[in-house]
């Protein structure tokens, strides 16, 4: 009886301990931990991973110089739809990010990340290491969006994990560049061991890397715990994508050989791909559907050499497709090739047998539908002019009513958000119109940085109102609006107005502190790069461009 005294009383010392740590909350699922500033969030720990956490105000990482990535967990964590910015971590290390990772049956969700500046060493993130590694399973990440960040990494990267054996859902990446060296994608660079799925998830960024480069993710190398879920869907791409040596997919770069079930539905590319074995949705190779999806960007290819095998077939949609079907699809950008590669507008390399019906391509942006193995009596791949693309009419797809159209544009999915229309652009005010429905408006300014001011949506009309310093005159403007539910849709543009300019003078003395520094390609870099044009951004607003 002692003994089960002195226990309850150690036990409720420890609880009292862990709960003086945070700002609340006993760590349960309807009392968890309550989390307002860093050294809160620094007290999750290897002993209270499997605990519930909340967000209850937003925390600036700037200052800390250590205590992360935090472990990973196993309970659940709820951003609550604040901020966490500011975390730098350059020490090359492996499996970094603002947590080591998340293992079953845990959650993330509703966490918004800003201005990480992350380099790394094998499977990093910005917000994970890991979802989930070896034969464990990861959990879900949700609802979560990361603005204004950099990671540079070697194998296995991504903007939300670097590897991952579980599902990403709604989570979206603006102004993000995703650098490595080998299996680097946009949200996630690696699936391996378990099944994974990406669902509405949005990358706007630039991703790059020397072998399987992804928009959204890079390798899928399991068929274990396989389900009849699609892996890819509503999902969308803008931005760049490029490779210097291997498959390269606006949306996924490649599968490992065995694979048969990566289906893609509904999805969009709008980002301009390069590299080999190339292609909008997949590279080198499809090995699942692609359906009910679209692409308008730019193609450069090149041969991907590999095995002792010199693979020269690139295409609109894909590279090669292993056993599709491809059904529903339009590309309606140009591909290309320099180096004796060989292109085409649909597919460029499509196994015998597999099917390719109801797709269309751009007649000049590609010299033919499809490349080797091509049936015209057997494959759908139809030339359309420029012009017939605008009209819907010219299109026969299988269910009309998962497409639209609204002039000038070709047509968009039916679960897309209308584009924007642009009514005023000043260095005091954008403002615009979208649908009735429209929630919510992202603002990019060509200094690679995202509008902070918010944006204020009602029925259907928005605007942001700006100080001095938010944009310059001369600026181009990227608007992109989210309806109700609903994927974003195409991307449009707007010239600021006024009077005021870039100075192109050398850093003035200012008592501001720098908030980031960008090359002139608009990646963020931790330091002024010599030799370079470099773009630095000041708290108070201020950008300056400097010549070092």
């Amino acid at each position: 009886m002692k003994k089960f005294f002195l226990t309850a009383a150690l036990l409720g010392a420890l609880s009292l301990n862990a709960s003086a740590q945070f700002a609340g909350g006993t760590g349960t699922a309807d009392d968890p931990y309550q989390i307002a500033t860093a050294a809160q969030l620094k007290s999750i720990t290897a002993d209270n991973r499997s605990s519930s956490f909340v967000l209850t105000a937003d925390i600036d990482l700037s200052e800390e110089t250590d205590g992360f990535p935090l472990p990973a967990i196993s309970g659940s964590f709820d951003g609550q739809n604040h901020v966490i910015s500011g975390l730098t971590l350059e020490d090359g290390a492996d499996g970094v990010g603002l947590f080591e990772g998340i293992d079953a049956p845990g959650t993330i969700k509703n966490v918004i990340i800003r201005d990480f500046f992350i380099v790394g060493g094998s499977w990093c993130g910005l917000l994970l290491s890991t979802n989930g590694w070896g034969e464990s399973l990861g959990g879900l990440v949700k609802d979560c969006s990361i603005y204004d960040s950099y990671i540079e990494a070697g194998e296995d990267v991504g903007a939300f994990a670097g590897y991952a054996n579980s599902n990403f859902e709604n989570c979206r990446a603006f102004n993000v560049t995703v650098t490595g060296t080998e299996n680097v994608g946009g949200i996630c660079g690696r699936v391996a061991d378990n099944y994974c799925t990406f669902h509405d998830c949005v990358f706007y960024g630039n991703v790059s890397g020397n072998k399987r480069v992804g928009g959204i993710l890079a390798y899928f190398n399991t068929t274990n715990n396989v389900t009849d879920d699609i892996v890819f869907k509503n999902c969308v791409v803008y931005g760049s994508v490029s490779n210097a040596t291997g498959p390269t997919g606006g949306l996924f770069a490649v599968p490992e050989w065995y694979v048969e079930c990566v289906d893609i539905d509904n999805c969009a590319v709008f980002a301009d791909v390069t590299g080999q074995g190339a292609g909008s949705f997949g590279g080198n190779a499809l090995r699942g559907d692609l359906t009910n999806s679209f692409a308008t960007g730019t193609v450069k290819a090149g041969i991907y050499s590999h095995d002792g095998w010199d693979d020269d077939w690139n295409g609109g949609l894909c590279a090669v497709n292993f056993n599709g079907p491809i059904s529903d699809c339009y590309f309606s950008g140009s591909i290309s090739a320099d180096d004796g590669a060989k292109v085409a507008g649909v597919c460029g390399r499509n196994w015998p047998g597999i099917s390719v019906t109801k797709c269309y391509y751009n007649s000049d942006g590609a010299p033919q539908g499809m490349g080797d193995g091509d049936q015209p009596d057997v494959y759908e791949a139809i030339a359309l002019t420029p012009e017939e693309m605008l009209d819907l009419s010219s299109y026969n797809f299988s269910d009309m009513s998962r497409w639209q159209i609204v002039d000038g544009y070709t047509p968009f999915l039916a679960n897309q958000t209308a584009p924007l229309t642009i009514t005023e652009c000043t260095t005091t005010r954008i403002a615009g119109t979208g649908e009735s429905d429209l929630e919510y408006v992202y603002l990019l300014g060509s200094l690679s940085e995202s509008i902070r001011k918010d944006v204020v949506v009602s029925n259907g009309s928005w605007y942001v109102d700006l100080e001095d310093g938010d944009v310059q005159a001369g600026e181009t403007i990227r608007a992109i609006g989210f309806g109700t539910n609903k994927m974003p849709g195409f991307e449009v543009k707007e010239k600021v107005s006024g009077s005021t300019g870039i100075s192109q003078n050398s850093v003035a003395p200012t008592t501001n502190k720098v908030e980031a520094i960008y090359n002139a390609a608009g990646q963020r870099v931790n330091k002024v790069q010599a030799g370079q044009v470099n773009i630095i951004k000041y708290t108070d607003g201020q950008t300056k461009k400097v010549l070092k």
